[in-house]
């Protein structure tokens, strides 16, 4: 299917109107869509299942869309799929996600979403999950739910195995990344083996509760989160700290790493705050300021003007446990291998 075209299509879900453009359906596979346009419609592009069928459809690559003005995701799948692919695809001015991903082995190469409710939104089945490259500018909260987040990836049935590479996130309302709880209907479970590596989060403003390039809401428990390569830079917000991760509630989550991240251009900034367990951190420190607001990992962090002396940090404290922060000497300590060591927190 190449270089088609919808505009209009009514949605109306209450008599059976659904405004899909291009809807792929049932058992099928190796289908390529390219060059598709879609205005005013609900989903540009979706896939759907039904009783009494055997299959679901396999192996689609969307090349090169453009949607406007839709009322929900333009670029979706339903749980039915997989082996879904988008290529350059964009999403401008839609009131829902620019992308939605319930289906598993899913992946987004390149492509755009500006003015949109959010970037991507993971839910549901999805899993085996790859977001590569995408550039997400001026995202707001446009009442649709979707809240302005650059990323949504929510607790669902099969949340797994997302790895989210290079994007380049700027003026989102709300947090660049968010985990957040999902629709009941969906499922409950916590994501596990999320990969984010490489994020570039630029002129974003947060609110009170989704306060980090990383954003945690109660009662989520995401497991095995590694954060690579990735900085935020100048975020703004209502007074409140900004940081690298940020956890709000305190329900514990396990296995979160961050690995030579950074943050720029942010006065009053807590690299990782309100953490509800330990969290192993290798290298992560602002880029400028020399001053430290506020670091926590799950534990009363010691802030004090001069080196710190064992008898300061916590006793019985595991590898990855933050202990404290020499003010006078910007030096983060953490313990690993058995001790307590500092990392310059300074450029």
């Amino acid at each position: 299917m190449e270089s088609c075209s919808t505009a209009n299509q009514p949605d109306n879900t209450g008599i059976g109107l659904v405004g899909y453009g291009v809807n792929v359906f049932g058992p099928c596979e190796n289908i390529v869509i390219s060059g598709f346009i879609a205005r005013k419609g609900r989903h540009a592009f979706t896939t759907t299942g039904g009783p009494g069928l055997y299959g679901v459809p396999r192996a689609l690559k969307v090349i090169g869309g453009a949607a406007t003005e839709m009322t929900a995701a333009p670029w979706d799948t339903h749980p039915e799929g997989e082996g879904i692919e988008f290529v350059d695809c964009t999403a401008h001015n839609c009131r829902h996600a620019g992308f939605q991903l319930r289906a598993p082995d899913c992946r987004i190469t390149g492509g755009e979403v500006s003015h949109a409710g959010s970037h991507v939104w993971v839910i549901g089945d999805a899993h085996r999950l790859v977001i590569d490259g995408l550039l997400i500018q001026r995202i707001t909260d446009t009442g649709s739910g979707s809240m302005g987040h650059g990323i949504r990836i929510a607790a669902g049935s099969a949340v797994a195995d997302v790895v989210i590479k290079n994007p380049i996130i700027r003026e989102t309302y709300y947090a660049p990344i968010v985990f957040t709880k999902s629709d009941a209907a969906l499922g409950d479970n916590p994501p596990v083996r999320t990969v984010i590596d490489g994020v570039i989060a630029v002129d974003v403003a947060t609110s009170d509760i989704y306060r980090g390039l990383v954003t945690v809401l109660d009662g989520v428990n995401p497991t095995q989160l590694t954060v690579l390569r990735s900085t935020i830079i100048n975020a703004t917000t209502k007074g409140k700290a900004r940081s690298l991760f940020f956890k709000d509630g305190a329900t514990p989550h396990s296995g979160i790493t961050f690995v030579h991240c950074y943050t720029r251009g942010i006065t009053q900034t807590a690299l990782f705050v309100g953490a509800a367990s330990p969290i192993v951190v290798r290298n992560c420190r602002r880029l400028d300021y020399a001053d430290v607001q506020q670091v926590g990992s799950g534990i009363s962090v010691l802030t004090k003007a001069g080196p710190l002396a064992d008898a300061d940090f916590p006793s019985g404290a595991v590898d990855g446990t933050i202990g404290g922060v020499d003010t006078t000497n910007h030096r983060l300590y953490i313990r690993s291998g058995g001790i307590w060591r500092y990392a310059q927190l300074t450029a």
